[in-house]
């Protein structure tokens, strides 16, 4: 069945653009999945630099720490870009598969209770159809062990578009959180997909605190 699959609709890498046989996920070749080595994930700190010095966070610690899986790598910015705007949802499934052994370690090690997610507006999960941090994690965890704890009750702009400042001003007010007990007491880890000046991240701790958690805990594919 293969063989005739390869034949008549051979696929293509959306990292490297080469054809490659048909796999159960028939979007990413293997060379490019185990080409993503796990060289950076030391890059931990409470504002996910590896920098221990951080002014920011000898100041102003927020959370208890934030766990970039790669930094700067091509092949998995391109399958994050992929998966968010081309709507390429077998690539959920992929990025699971790539960070799952780490994260699962990572929760296990800190003793996290709870994972939530970035929040997506109900106008963009109407479009779109789907959370794709969600998608990932059901992939990973058990479906008890995942939350959405912040609603996104304002639609924004897009923050990539935007100035560091104008991210803080753009997500302001942007989230709420649903039910202060699901948090209290409670080591809460929060995933996206790609963090850069932090704005969303921040601005979800603000909410999530309000619970009263033991610790609050971030977790990102890339930076």
């Amino acid at each position: 069945m293969r063989f005739f699959l390869n034949t008549l609709f051979p696929a293509r890498c959306i990292v490297c653009g080469e054809v490659f046989y048909y796999s159960d996920q028939n979007v990413v070749c293997e060379y490019c999945i185990h080409s993503i080595n796990q060289e950076d994930l030391e890059y931990r700190h409470s504002c996910g630099k590896k920098n221990r010095n951080c002014q920011g966070c000898l100041t102003k610690r927020i959370f208890k720490d934030i766990r970039v899986f790669k930094r700067a790598d091509k092949s998995i910015l391109k399958m994050i870009s992929a998966y968010k705007f081309r709507s390429i949802k077998a690539l959920s499934k992929v990025l699971a598969e790539i960070i799952k052994d780490d994260i699962r370690y990572y929760c296990e090690t800190e003793g996290i209770d709870l994972v939530t997610y970035v929040p997506v507006h109900k106008k963009v999960l109407k479009e779109r159809g789907y959370n794709h941090l969600y998608l990932i994690l059901k992939e990973i965890f058990p479906e008890l062990y995942i939350s959405e704890i912040v609603k996104k009750i304002r639609n924004t702009s897009f923050q990539a578009e935007l100035s560091a400042l104008e991210r803080e001003e753009n997500l302001k007010d942007a989230f709420r959180i649903e039910d202060l007990d699901t948090v209290r007491d409670k080591r809460v880890l929060v995933f996206d997909d790609i963090l850069t000046t932090g704005s969303t991240l921040r601005q979800i701790y603000r909410e999530i605190r309000k619970g009263k958690p033991r610790e609050i805990y971030g977790y990102v594919i890339a930076r």
